[in-house]
């Protein structure tokens, strides 16, 4: 027994100590160290303690900086401070937090592609965006819990960009949609300096006819989305009510019920706006 636990010890990947209990592997150092000078791509990776589920530490690569324009000690106080949010618009966040949850709770393991605009926050031209490419890879310990969140970041120029669209077989073609608002590369551009500041704020698409037309599309492109998670929560719910009442017999209707209160509701308020 002692032999077979002293090999088991001797092949596992050695850890190295960052701060009091934390360690990483030293597989994972290597693959940072790789890659921390490509030049191709950016990467973000979250490590989290897997028993909690709150952020360790955090690792990101030189060419993410120069993607975002900055020096890798505002990079990495930025996303520390949870302030990624700055480098696009209220609405892409919104929309990057809602697919990915969605996404992530669907299909796990699996990674999640989007498209999106960013700010260059070091540039002192007049173009103050560049378009990229991101994708999520998530990783998990031996008992299925989360253990870092991988992301890269592919800078697209305009035929990368356009060919992206032109696949059919693309399964985050509607996800993307929704972003770009059906916009080509150089309307997206020229529009997203605007869509920082008023544009794609969600108080400034709730002023425009368009704007409007883009949060009501996406709200129903959710609602079908989580209804399933939505249904299971409230009969979750049911199920627990005081008493332990179930859910069966004439109540066995309940949830269809409140669905249609909810659709008899949502048509009351669209023949009040008409």
């Amino acid at each position: 027994m002692n032999i077979f636990v002293s090999e088991k010890q001797a092949r596992a990947v050695p850890a190295r100590l960052l701060m009091e209990n934390e360690t990483v592997s030293e597989y994972d150092l290597e693959l940072e160290r790789a890659l921390y000078g490509n030049e191709n791509f950016g990467m973000v990776n979250h490590y989290l303690r897997p028993s909690t589920g709150q952020r360790a530490h955090l690792y990101v690569s030189d060419a993410t900086c120069r993607i975002l324009g900055l020096h890798a000690e505002e990079a990495l106080a930025r996303l520390a401070s949870r302030e990624l949010s700055l480098v696009t618009t209220e609405f892409n966040s919104f929309c990057y937090v809602m697919f990915g949850t969605w996404f992530f709770a669907t299909r796990p393991g699996r990674p999640l592609s989007l498209v999106g605009c960013i700010r260059d926050l070091g540039s002192k031209g007049e173009k103050g965006g560049v378009m990229a490419r991101y994708v999520q890879q998530p990783e998990f310990d031996c008992h299925g819990r989360l253990r870092s969140m991988k992301t890269f970041m592919f800078p697209l120029d305009k035929k990368s960009y356009e060919s992206l669209l032109e696949n059919p077989h693309d399964p985050f073609s509607t996800f993307n949609h929704h972003i770009s608002g059906g916009r080509d590369y150089d309307t997206w551009m020229n529009d997203f300096e605007s869509d920082v500041f008023a544009g794609e704020t969600i108080l400034g698409m709730q002023k425009s006819k368009q704007g409007m037309e883009r949060l009501e599309e996406l709200g129903r492109e959710l609602e079908r989305m989580y209804q399933p998670f939505v249904e299971h929560a409230e009969k979750i719910l049911l199920e627990k009510m005081p008493g332990g009442l179930k859910v069966a017999g004439p109540h066995s209707d309940l949830l269809s019920a409140v669905a249609t209160m909810n659709d008899g509701r949502r048509g009351r308020e669209q023949e009040g706006v008409r």
